[in-house]
């Protein structure tokens, strides 16, 4: 399988793993199933792993923003709100960073999110929290994004012994380090606003 495969289906799988209901609901009562995207990375090494990581944590990161912005839109809860505009204000930048390593390490672009397969029932998930207010926004929320951080963290272990890049192996424990302790408060306002 070549690089362009493995980024095709990691894609198709972020986006039919981002748009699925109930994921963290899912996991609870399942236990933590393999991520599709995580399993297309573990193969690689080197260029192919830097090349690849860097596309999908870019597009990972972009939905992330667009979810973090309906947070500083769709909730009374001011809890929520600030965590929206962390989350857009700290992943905008990596963005940026990630973005011009890819140019400048392999003269490579990101590339668009629109053409990937599945993005229609992202899409119509994204619309779904773009209409809910209030309680069902923060509930719908707050199940996305820890699933999202969960798998952006599950990316992010890999780095070490795939690739030798000081830079990314930072940005990496940055990406663990910030969103572990993010999910840890996403699962308290679970438990207290939701019982769950």
């Amino acid at each position: 399988m070549n690089l362009k495969t493995h980024i095709t289906a990691a894609s198709i799988a972020l986006a039919l793993n981002f748009g699925a209901p109930s994921i963290s609901a899912q996991h609870e009562k399942a236990g933590h199933d393999k991520d599709p995207m995580t399993e297309g990375l573990k193969p690689l090494k080197g260029k192919e792993f830097e090349v690849m990581f860097l596309k999908e944590m870019i597009h990972h990161h972009q939905m992330a923003v667009e979810t973090g912005t309906l947070a500083t839109k769709n909730t009374k809860r001011a809890e929520l709100n600030k965590l929206g505009g962390e989350i857009v204000s700290a992943q905008k930048a990596e963005i940026d960073k990630m973005t011009g390593w890819l140019k400048s390490w392999h003269n490579e672009a990101p590339g668009s999110m629109a053409s990937m397969s599945g993005m229609e029932k992202m899409m119509k998930e994204m619309e779904a929290l773009k209409t809910a207010k209030d309680a069902e926004f923060d509930k719908m929320f707050l199940d996305h994004m820890i699933t999202h951080h969960e798998g952006a963290v599950e990316m992010a272990k890999l780095i070490d012994g795939r690739i030798d890049r000081a830079e990314l192996k930072q940005l990496g424990a940055e990406i663990i380090k910030a969103q572990t302790k993010e999910i840890a408060q996403m699962k308290d306002w679970q438990k207290a606003w939701f019982k769950k």
